[in-house]
C-alpha cells in the first residue's frame, strides 16, 4: 500500500512537482512551488520511491519497512492536517477534480496507513 500511494506520488514529485500538483494543476494540492519547494518535492520523491519500493529492488525486508516507516507515518498526518486547514499555499488550493481542496483527502488515507502499519507491526 505505501508503495503504491507514497512510490506514485513521489514518481511526480521527483519529475514534475509544480504540473502534477500546482495551482494550475487538476490535482492541485499547492498554489505555488517556489523554488525551495520544487526541489524539496524533488527530493522527496526521490526518497519516498526508494525507500517505499525498496522491499522490490533492494530486498529489504517488510517487517523492517513497516518499522522504519511508523514515525514517518505517524508525523505525516499533522503534516497533512497542517496542509489542509494552515498553510496558505496549501490550504487554498483548488483543483477540476473536487471542490474542495484536496489535502483533506489525504488525512483518511495517511490514517488509513498508520492504522495498516500499526496492525503490520502486531
Amino acid at each position: 500500500v505505501m508503495a503504491a500511494v507514497y512510490g506514485g506520488f513521489g514518481i511526480f514529485l521527483a519529475t514534475i512537482p509544480d504540473v502534477a500538483f500546482g495551482k494550475n494543476s487538476p490535482v492541485s494540492y499547492w498554489t505555488t512551488f517556489g523554488e525551495a519547494g520544487e526541489w524539496f518535492a524533488r527530493g522527496f520523491g526521490i526518497v519516498a520511491v526508494s525507500l517505499f519500493t525498496s522491499p522490490f529492488w533492494a530486498g529489504m525486508p517488510t517487517d523492517v519497512l513497516a518499522k522504519v516507516a511508523l514515525p514517518m507515518n505517524i508525523l505525516f498526518l499533522p503534516l497533512f492536517f497542517q496542509a489542509a486547514m494552515v498553510l496558505p499555499t496549501a490550504k487554498d488550493s483548488t483543483n477540476a477534480v473536487l471542490p474542495f481542496n484536496l489535502w483533506f483527502t489525504q488525512i483518511p488515507l495517511a490514517a488509513s496507513i498508520l492504522a495498516l502499519n500499526i496492525m503490520a507491526l502486531m
